[in-house]
């Protein structure tokens, strides 16, 4: 499918989105001023990936999985400004750059940021994929969603993105149980050699995790009397996000600085 026709289609979506009591095949070809057979073609390849539904067999409205898309971009649109403030806060607090990170179907990506002041930091593009096994919010994310698990630990061959970067499937299988225990994640040299990344669940109204906070910087700056402060403050502030989501109060448990400290020992005790 070119553009031309793609941009089609996303106005005949576009246009049933804002005519929720539907639309015939006339009125949408008179008003989008588009050629009869060519819009007729389109919507019947929506209907056929059930973006757009008939009724009366003339009558057009927007289908399920539109309607799906446009609540997850609403979710997503949402999460953002929510989380914007304390992401804002947190990184005043740790002057370190500090990011919300979104899953995106099987991938996971970061959606927001904030900078700050350092002259050495870590800043991550926005809107990219992040690797499930290799990077601290692709672990997080696939820790709480059993089919991410099942994708990761059921790929054939994992990227060893670094000397660090963990494939054994009965290592990281381990390691995902532990994230879910102790309720955050972390990954050293795992993706980039020299860079910590940390990422702490938010959990949305239904309680599932799918979003994460996320806080990289070089190695030196989250040495192991400082990193525990760090997952503290993150803990707070992902579970803060998740109260103003409406999260169940179970979901996403705030870890105290002592349960950090003891994590992270044994942690760092099993890395050695």
């Amino acid at each position: 499918m070119n553009s031309a026709r793609i941009d089609r289609a996303l106005k005949i979506l576009q246009y049933l989105g804002h005519h929720q009591e539907g639309a015939t095949l006339k009125r949408i070809c008179g008003d989008l001023s588009m050629p009869m057979s060519s819009a007729h073609d389109l919507l019947r390849a929506l209907e056929e990936i059930g973006a757009v539904r008939i009724a009366d067999q003339r009558t057009y409205y927007l289908g399920p999985r539109s309607l799906v898309l446009a609540l997850s971009i609403v979710d997503a649109v949402d999460l953002r400004q929510i989380s914007r403030p304390y992401l804002a806060e947190l990184c005043e607090e740790l002057n370190e750059n500090t990011y919300l990170a979104l899953r995106s179907g099987n991938t996971v990506t970061y959606a927001d940021r904030y900078e700050a002041g350092q002259t050495l930091s870590v800043v991550m593009k926005l809107g990219g994929p992040r690797p499930l096994h290799g990077s601290s919010i692709g672990k997080l994310i696939t820790a709480y969603n059993a089919d991410l698990e099942k994708l990761v630990l059921g790929t054939p061959q994992l990227d060893q993105l670094t000397p660090f970067t963990r494939t054994n499937r009965t290592e990281l299988r381990k390691e995902l149980e532990t994230i879910r225990a102790r309720g955050y994640s972390v990954s050293d040299g795992e993706s980039v050699e020299g860079i910590i990344g940390l990422a702490t669940p938010v959990a949305s109204a239904s309680g599932a995790i799918e979003a994460a906070v996320h806080v990289s910087a070089p190695r030196g700056r989250l040495a192991p009397d400082r990193l525990p402060q760090v997952l503290a403050a993150m803990s707070r502030t992902a579970a803060a996000i998740s109260a103003q989501l409406g999260a169940p109060a179970d979901a996403v448990a705030e870890k105290s600085l002592e349960e950090i400290v003891a994590s992270e020992e044994k942690r760092l005790a099993n890395a050695g």
